[in-house]
Parts: C-alpha cells; structure tokens; sequence
C-alpha cells in the first residue's frame, strides 16, 4: 500500500512484515526452529525419490556382485555368455522400473505438494 508523504507530496511505500512460519499444515514451532511446511514437503519428496532410484541402483549392483537370482545377477549372466539380445532386455526392464518410481513420485509431488511439482 501507498501512503502520500504529506510533507513532499511523494509516495512512499509502506513497509509490511514478512509472515511468520508457514501454517499450511498447522505447524507453527517445532522447539526453536520454525518449520516452513511447504518447502520441507518438497524436499522430502525429492529425498524420497533420489533414495528410491539409488536404492534400486544399488540393489541391482548387489546382485551382479553376489547373487544368483534378480536381474543383476541376469546381467552378468548374459553379459558374461554375449546374449546381447537378453542383456538389452533386461536394461529395458531396469529402465521401466526406473520410469515408473518417477511417475509415481511425480504423481505424489502433484497430489501433494502440488505447487512444485
């Protein structure tokens, strides 16, 4: 808002207050640190899908090191006896499950927390 400065007839902006902690959720304080629900919702959705990429990232690399069933241990097998046609099949799979853990936290971020995503 604008108020008429009546001394120079200039106007100068009137200074307004930042808003507190958000109440989106109907948090105010958690102990001393203000907990900005909106922004955090966010950023767990995102640590929630980097965790879910890398834990299958790494689940399938266990497997090519030391299992005997999956899909890691079918890509060394493959890999390892040149079927390339099996091998690609199987990259084609991890690439599907891939796909979907983002739809899916895609789906969630827009249900959610459906001013980002």
């Amino acid at each position: 808002m604008l108020k008429k400065n009546r001394d120079r007839g200039v106007h100068v902006e009137k200074i307004e207050q930042r808003p507190g902690p958000s109440i989106a959720f109907g948090l105010e304080r958690i102990g001393l640190v203000a907990v900005q629900a909106p922004v955090l919702s966010c950023i767990v959705l995102f640590a929630l899908m980097v965790g879910a990429i890398f834990g299958m990232l790494t689940a399938v690399g266990a497997e090519i090191i030391g299992s005997s069933t999956g899909l890691g241990s079918r890509l060394a097998f493959y890999s390892s006896r040149i079927k390339m046609a099996d091998f690609w099949a199987i990259i084609v799979v991890l690439a599907v499950m891939g796909i979907a853990i983002y739809v899916f936290f895609y789906l969630v971020g827009k249900k959610w927390a459906s001013w980002q995503a």
